[in-house]
């Protein structure tokens, strides 16, 4: 859809946080009524120029315009007043209250229509709330929790709030980055019917695919700065990525692993009632699934088995190169050669509001100490080693992890966990919310600790990440596995049908 008015303009917009430069003289403008791709690498600029429109961030100089007239976005509370709303990458939700309390607690005491001497009108409020989620076809459970439904779902309320409350601009910043294939596929459907409502999408994300199958217009973020920007026709996959990194991509080659095992051993064996699975030395075994199909507990009885219900315990057998791990602590684990990537690096990988040095340190710290005293000149020479060679974008060791983009953070953590040799390592979505660069960096790795000897169970909700790097698949179904697949049978459809559930 295009039309010929702008609804945005950006002009000469900078902004920075210190000596760190995150937008210079940013112009460009959006039309209403269309979906606009924001893209460029992690770091370069995407969600602090939208951070600003959304008023979280204010400009250290240039102008902002909505539909011609000049404003001045100082808080979120104006850009809702302006019919702007934003879901972020990591959902603002209350998780405990219910998910139609979650859209009463953000609505205005004029839009409720009531005053402090009257209930509220819930139930009025609940008939206009499954209105609007019929008419998109996004249905939900809104009595509910926000905490008992799964991310999808949270997703659906996240933009059903924003419609409810009149938006006319939606900002998603990386939106299907926590999503199924099945789940991406609605999604985008959801967007079209979206703006054929006649809203206009700011669409910020790495997936180029996506970028294709819905946006009208393109404008490329590098370093900060807009390199170009235009209608979707003027690029193909390959120049659109080129445009992004400022020169030419050659996609991953991955060849068979060069690793000969030197004895029977496996790296993994996972042994229960319902699950058995193994991973050889030199090997990637893909895990598929609809989340919440069993992938979480298989971590958590792998990594952190104490934890486990003692009925599940009981039941369960994990070898680590032949040793028996299943009822041995997190630390002792870990010291036996386990590697973990996190499938929420936030609550689970990483300290937000800690240094990047104190988030490098975490897990290793009997690796950097000596008489109870962290060796600070060793942590620092790894620390900058393992920045460089996975491109991790950043001022100063000393600086918060929330101060850098979510790629960054991603890709400090792969560093981290791949600082010593492992024997086997669970890698739970890598790739969410990386960078196309980032993630051939990340898959690189892979291959270079599996053609070295170390086991990889590589969980992710990206079937194309999955039968890229895979050697064998298995599929999730209910806790079960339903399926196997060897690389020579790979097939996306097969794929998904036997992630639905379907075993023939």
């Amino acid at each position: 859809m295009t039309t010929t008015s702008s609804l945005i303009e950006f002009k000469e917009i900078s902004k920075s946080f210190g000596s760190k430069i995150a937008n210079e003289n940013v112009t460009f403008s959006v039309q209403t009524g269309t979906i606009h791709a924001i893209v460029g690498e992690n770091g370069a600029g995407k969600s602090t120029i939208m951070k600003m429109l959304f008023g979280l961030y204010e400009p250290d100089q240039g102008e902002i315009f909505l539909n011609g007239i000049k404003v001045q976005i100082k808080n979120p509370a104006i850009a809702k007043n302006y019919g702007i709303g934003m879901v972020h990458q990591h959902f603002m939700l209350a998780g405990p209250i219910s998910a139609l309390d979650h859209v009463i607690l953000e609505m205005t005491p004029e839009s409720l229509d009531t005053n402090a001497f009257l209930p509220l009108p819930r139930s009025q409020i609940r008939y206009k709330l499954e209105s609007l989620a019929s008419s998109l076809q996004m249905p939900v459970d809104w009595n509910s929790p926000i905490e008992k439904l799964p991310v999808g779902i949270q997703q659906r309320i996240e933009i059903l709030k924003l419609l409810f409350n009149n938006s006319d601009i939606l900002i998603l910043d990386e939106p299907t980055a926590v999503l199924t294939p099945q789940e991406i596929d609605e999604f985008l459907s959801r967007l079209q019917k979206i703006r054929a409502h006649g809203k206009t999408i700011l669409l910020i994300t790495h997936k180029l695919k996506e970028v294709f199958s819905v946006a009208d217009t393109i404008t490329v973020f590098r370093k900060g700065q807009v390199v170009r920007t235009g209608p979707v026709t003027q690029w193909n996959e390959t120049t659109l990525a080129e445009d992004m990194i400022g020169e030419p991509f050659h996609e991953l080659k991955v060849s068979a692993s060069k690793f000969a095992p030197q004895s029977s051993e496996f790296a993994l064996e996972f042994k229960t009632p319902k699950i058995n699975f193994t991973l050889k030395q030199g090997e990637i075994l893909g895990v598929a699934g609809v989340e919440g199909n069993g992938q979480s507990q298989i971590i958590q009885q792998i990594i952190n088995p104490l934890s486990r219900p003692l009925s599940e315990r009981k039941d369960c057998e994990v070898y680590l190169n032949g040793k028996l791990i299943s009822k041995m602590t997190n630390r002792d684990i870990r010291a036996a050669g386990l590697g973990y990537l996190a499938e929420d690096r936030h609550s689970k990988a990483s300290c937000i509001n800690s240094s990047l040095f104190e988030n490098f340190l975490l897990g290793q710290q009997n690796h950097f100490q000596k008489w109870g005293l962290i060796k600070s000149k060793a942590l620092k020479e790894a620390f900058t080693e393992a920045c460089k060679k996975f491109d991790v974008q950043f001022q100063n060791g000393r600086q918060m992890l929330s101060e850098l983009s979510g790629g960054n953070q991603q890709k400090l953590v792969i560093a981290r966990e791949l600082l010593k040799p492992l024997k086997a390592l669970i890698a739970a979505h890598p790739t969410r919310g990386v960078d196309i660069q980032a993630i051939k960096k990340i898959h690189q790795s892979f291959l270079e600790i599996r053609d070295e000897g170390t086991g990889i169970l590589l969980i992710s909700s990206e079937l194309e990440e999955l039968m890229k790097l895979s050697d064998r698949i298995v599929v999730l179904f209910r806790g079960e596995i339903v399926k196997e697949f060897k690389r020579s049978d790979f097939n996306d459809k097969a794929i998904g049908a036997a992630m639905a559930g379907f075993k023939s």
